[in-house]
């Protein structure tokens, strides 16, 4: 499945507008096959309806992934995330804190572990995603590329600033 878009990534599922909610417990027990985690707290059968690592974008029933980035740390953002309404939090081992309201997980890499997170909710990302950038006539080459490879038979997703068009799958 091809992903054209002009100007900006985004991650589409065709088949479905919004990820499936999942079971809090059937998604640590996927974790816990790949990762080694060290789980404080009950997990329970709770509904989750998605996952973020910006603890401003966290609401009730998301799952927060606490990232140490370069000029900021995610993990002094895991009260507040909690108090948006995270679900569960995903944290470095090396995190001191771990005296929280809400189950919190602890592995390696929470990097690597928002990657599974994210396929758990999204899928499969798709082999090849092409963006075209610059100044001007990104829509124009969109509109030419999209065309090109549907007659080719290709199945191809477009995302511009005037249209999304995507061909759908049988």
């Amino acid at each position: 499945y091809w992903i054209l878009t002009a100007s900006v990534f985004w991650s589409v599922n065709p088949k479905e507008n919004l990820p499936m909610p999942k079971k809090l417990n059937e998604i640590i027990e996927k974790i816990k096959s790949e990762f080694d985690c060290e789980v404080i707290g009950d997990i329970t059968d709770s509904i989750v309806f998605g996952v973020t690592s910006d603890s401003r974008k966290i609401d009730i029933g998301k799952i927060f992934v606490a990232i140490k980035g370069v000029h900021s740390d995610g993990h002094n953002f895991i009260e507040q995330a909690i108090d948006n309404g995270a679900i569960c939090i995903f944290a470095n081992k090396n995190h001191s804190e771990r005296n929280f309201s809400v189950p919190l997980i602890l592995v390696d890499d929470t990097r690597e572990v928002l990657v599974s997170l994210l396929k758990i909710f999204l899928g499969e990302p798709p082999e090849k995603v092409y963006a075209i950038t610059g100044t001007n006539g990104k829509t124009t080459v969109l509109y030419l590329a999209e065309n090109i490879l549907k007659k080719a038979n290709f199945k191809v997703a477009a995302l511009g600033t005037i249209t999304v068009s995507y061909t759908h799958l049988t």
